[in-house]
């Protein structure tokens, strides 16, 4: 016995000496050829982007898919009869799918029909008519400060500093990105068809993972147990089952507040007269899915587009802005998200710049749910560690604290000085 004991040590020893060795030699690969890596793994991202496009869909559509496929099954299983269950089934699934795929094929159709056409409208108009709004706005100034004779000159160098500076970027830069982008778009047919071909084998894989989601749970839940000890098992599905929670919360939430908040703007600039109503209005619906940063990343740039078509309108917009985000971070947000990440905002801005800096408007996006999802499974591993060393888990025990008793584990509160 004491033999065959020793002998599973040094496997196990053995076995852990080789996955170290194993480790160092593919990080030392790594790094010694990050460029052939990077371009190894961007290859592979491209390769996966149907895949991508699909359980993307498949995650946003689940909703809506639940919704009809619950209220549909109970409606063909009113008929009794042998085997109806799983006939009701079959078909609730493919009736729930059916008009899943119309309600967001009609939408996304809607809105681009709706929205594409002003914004390239909005774009190249604020381009042909910036030169006489840079005037107008330019004989403003001059008008105005003619009663502050002290800061005319400043004013007015800065003004045109500003006014070359934007000048030499819209000629140098703006342009020429946009003559391109329409040259890539009218000439890139097979940029087109590649796009084409991952939509359509994305919405096929969403169909797919849509009617058989609760077969792949099954075989993955079979999995997790036929390879983890039942404990470890049951943990891991409690946390999958909390990132999904805290992850589908999130997102639907964001994207509904966003949502209400570009129709609320557009309605306040379409009812006022102001400029560009459907693009602001746009910019402030996208960015306001970034937390934090968001709304002044949306706010400024539009104020200033609208500044220099009216400096009235910019005030009426800015104020509006402050007064709408108000709203939004007081009631709108709280009813539609509650705490659904439970984080500080420090914590939220940390992990809006790390993961932004990684991952871009993505990483932004899905920053604060991700970092969350983290800091939680952190407090409860935590937690359990603590009650293994019978030990208090509640944090105010540890705010006062001065030192743990040893022997009795008790806690001893630092003494006032």
């Amino acid at each position: 016995m004491f033999k065959s004991d020793r002998i599973k040590r040094c496997i196990a020893v053995g076995v852990t000496a080789f996955l170290v060795i194993a480790a160092g030699i593919i990080l030392f690969f790594v790094i010694y050829r990050f460029n052939d890596v990077q371009n190894a793994l961007n290859t592979l991202g491209e390769i996966l982007t149907p895949i991508t496009y699909g359980l993307v869909m498949a995650y946003l559509l689940n909703p809506v898919y639940n919704f009809f496929q619950g209220r549909l099954e109970k409606l063909f299983a009113r008929r009794k009869g042998k085997n109806v269950s799983k006939r009701a089934l079959k078909a609730s699934k493919a009736l729930s799918i059916t008009i899943t795929l119309i309600l967001a094929l009609v939408a996304v159709t809607g809105l681009l029909s709706m929205v594409i056409p002003q914004v390239i409208d909005s774009i190249f108009g604020i381009v042909e008519s910036l030169p006489s709004n840079l005037a107008r706005l330019s004989a403003t100034l001059e008008e105005t400060l003619k009663s502050y004779p002290e800061l005319d000159d400043t004013a007015m160098n800065l003004y045109n500093n500003l006014t070359a500076m934007l000048d030499q970027w819209i000629k140098n830069d703006l342009m020429p990105q946009l003559n391109s982008l329409v040259r890539t778009l009218s000439s890139g047919i097979f940029g087109a068809v590649n796009l084409l071909k991952n939509i359509v084998i994305g919405v096929i894989i969403c169909v797919h993972v849509l009617s058989s989601k609760i077969t792949f749970c099954g075989q993955v839940k079979k999995m997790m147990y036929a390879v983890l000890p039942t404990p470890k098992a049951n943990l891991l599905l409690d946390n999958v089952r909390y990132t999904h929670r805290v992850f589908g919360g999130y997102i639907s939430g964001k994207l509904l507040d966003s949502l209400i908040v570009g129709l609320i703007c557009f309605a306040f600039m379409a009812t006022f007269n102001l400029p560009y109503a459907m693009l602001v209005s746009i910019v402030m619906g996208v960015t306001n899915i970034i937390p934090f940063f968001g709304p002044f990343i949306g706010a400024i740039p539009s104020i200033l587009l609208i500044f220099l078509v009216d400096v009235r309108s910019a005030v009426i917009f800015a104020a509006f802005i402050l007064v709408l985000q108000q709203i939004d971070g007081n009631i709108i947000e709280p009813k539609i998200l509650g705490d659904s990440i439970g984080l500080s905002s420090f914590w939220v801005i940390v992990a809006i710049v790390v993961c932004g800096g990684l991952f871009g408007f993505v990483g932004m996006v899905i920053g604060a749910p991700a970092f969350a999802v983290g800091y939680s499974l952190v407090g409860m591993a935590l937690d359990r560690s603590l009650r293994k060393h019978n030990l208090p888990i509640e944090l105010d025990t540890y705010i006062d604290l001065d030192h743990m008793e040893e022997e009795s584990g008790q806690p001893v509160a630092k003494k006032e000085d």
